[in-house]
């Protein structure tokens, strides 16, 4: 409890007061004391004892409070105009509403501070250790944050614009729909910040570190986030259209939906990111480390992935039209789907790739290597199944197929899909002499599904197979399709996924009309 002498002095007044402390200059106590609405302008309180104490509405300006203790106290709508507060203590006192225009708090521990509505215009917070404290619609015009520790702070939908925050904490920080543009935050720790739909456009977040941090839908038009570590970081449907990603470290960060298009990610570190739908178009990825990445239905059409690493990465359904893919590695990768149309894979490493469904018209693949192919969804058989490729072999093999098709007298749907996949594996364990791999489906025009075949000769015999056991299962069905069609639609992780299906797959074409035509194409 307060010093009842200590208090009996206050309350002659701060003339009194500032007299009696120059004489004692020692600490004294205060605490618990009722002192709400107090006018306290320009008291000398520094190294006083004011925990606990009830402060609320109290006139503070000018005042003295350097190293104070204020520990648990109430100074709800107090003012604290231009007053001297370096160091002082505020762990867990309640500032809601108080006025600190131009009050310099260097030092100033505010840990699990409620700083809500606070006025922080022209404060210096420089160096104060601000952790876990509660800013919530506080005004930061013209504050100083440098170098505080801000770690876990709650900074939601506070405007930070135009502020230097270089080298500061924010680490877990709340910072969720805040305003953060032009702001310094070069070297700044981010790591495990939620910047929610915050806006950080031409902010500086060169050397930042925003690890774990989550960044869906911010804005980062602009920025510079140059040799920042944003490893596991969430920058899902994020607006990245400017960045500067130079030596960026994104690994296992996830950049679903994202726009990339036309940017400078060369030798950028990307293995196993999350690019899902990611627009990619015309953007510069050589040499970049895309090791395990989930590429599925990106558009990556005329992009520049020379010297790049794709292993293991899935680029199921993604769009590689035009894309310069020369001297790339893409062992294991997963291309199920992909339009590989004018696609350059010149000397790249496709051995134990998965080209289930892809359509690959005028792609070049001279010099490739390759000791082995999948052609089936589940990645079962392996071609050639009991030995690798010879050199040249892939390419001879696979630029002079022939190929048959079978047109469907309905729109081609999923179920028609699984079943022609089911009748291609029957087929090839019947007649492996036939050498038949199901190679595309087409939706626009004719619905049609294309298989390749080795040897011509067995065209017309591996089609009227095709057929009849095509026709066979989908009869036996009966009933049944709809329904079918019903529960994928329910169960599939795309939630529109039939009406998906043609846009991710399709190929532009002229019509066919004549059924099961046979082609040869190099």
């Amino acid at each position: 409890m307060a010093d009842k002498q200590h208090l009996q002095i206050l309350n002659q007044g701060v003339e009194v007061w500032n007299k009696w402390r120059r004489g004692h200059p020692g600490s004294v106590d205060l605490s618990h004391a009722n002192l709400v609405a107090t006018n306290l302008l320009q008291a000398d309180l520094s190294r006083a004892d004011l925990s606990e104490a009830e402060l609320s509405g109290a006139n503070l300006s000018q005042a003295v409070l350097s190293g104070a203790n204020l520990r648990g106290a109430n100074l709800s709508r107090a003012s604290l105009r231009w007053a001297k507060l370096g160091e002082a203590n505020f762990t867990g006192a309640i500032l809601t509403g108080a006025k600190f225009r131009d009050a310099n708090l260097i030092g100033a521990i505010l840990i699990k501070a409620d700083l809500c509505g606070t006025e922080l215009r022209g404060a210096n917070l420089s160096r104060g250790n601000l952790y876990r404290t509660d800013f919530r619609g506080a005004d930061f015009t013209g504050a100083n944050l440098g170098e505080a520790n801000l770690g876990g702070a709650n900074l939601g939908g506070a405007d930070l614009a135009g502020m230097d925050l270089s080298e500061t904490n924010l680490s877990g920080a709340n910072l969720s729909g805040a305003n953060l543009s032009e702001a310094n935050l070069d070297g700044a720790d981010l790591g495990g910040a939620n910047l929610t739909e915050a806006d950080l456009s031409g902010a500086h977040l060169c050397g930042v570190n925003l690890s774990g941090a989550v960044l869906l839908g911010a804005n980062l038009g602009g920025t510079d986030l140059s040799e920042a570590i944003c490893r596991r970081t969430d920058l899902s449907r994020a607006n990245l259209a400017g960045v500067n990603l130079t030596r960026t470290d994104l690994s296992g960060s996830n950049l679903s939906g994202s726009n990339l298009a036309e940017m400078d990610l060369s030798e950028a570190n990307l293995s196993e990111v999350k690019l899902v739908r990611a627009n990619l178009r015309g953007a510069n990825l050589v040499g970049s480390n895309l090791h395990r990445a989930n590429l599925a239905e990106a558009n990556l059409s005329v992009v520049m992935l020379t010297e790049a690493f794709l292993t293991g990465a899935n680029l199921r359904g993604a769009n590689l039209r035009g894309a310069n893919l020369s001297w790339t590695r893409l062992t294991k990768a997963n291309l199920q789907g992909a339009r590989l149309i004018n696609a350059d894979f010149t000397k790249a490493d496709l051995t134990g790739a998965n080209l289930c469904g892809t359509a690959r018209e005028n792609w070049k693949i001279d010099g490739l290597k390759c000791d082995y192919i999948f052609w089936d969804r589940d990645m079962k058989h392996r071609i050639p199944a009991d030995r690798d490729f010879k050199p040249g072999e892939f390419e001879e093999r696979y630029n002079h197929s022939a190929f048959v098709e079978y047109h469907f007298e309905h729109s081609l749907t999923p179920v028609d899909a699984m079943v022609m996949e089911q009748v291609v594996q029957s087929v090839t364990e019947q007649h492996p002499e036939f050498e038949l791999r199901l190679d595309s489906f087409h939706f626009l025009t004719q619905p049609r599904a294309v298989f390749a075949i080795l040897h011509e000769e067995y065209a017309e015999a591996a089609l009227s197979w095709i057929t009849a056991g095509y026709e066979t299962r989908i009869k036996a069905l009966g009933g049944q399709r709809e329904q079918l069609l019903t529960v994928i639609a329910r169960l599939s992780d795309k939630p529109q996924y039939i009406q998906q299906i043609n846009k991710n797959i399709q190929e532009l074409d002229a019509p066919v009309t004549s059924t099961g035509r046979l082609q040869r194409t190099r």
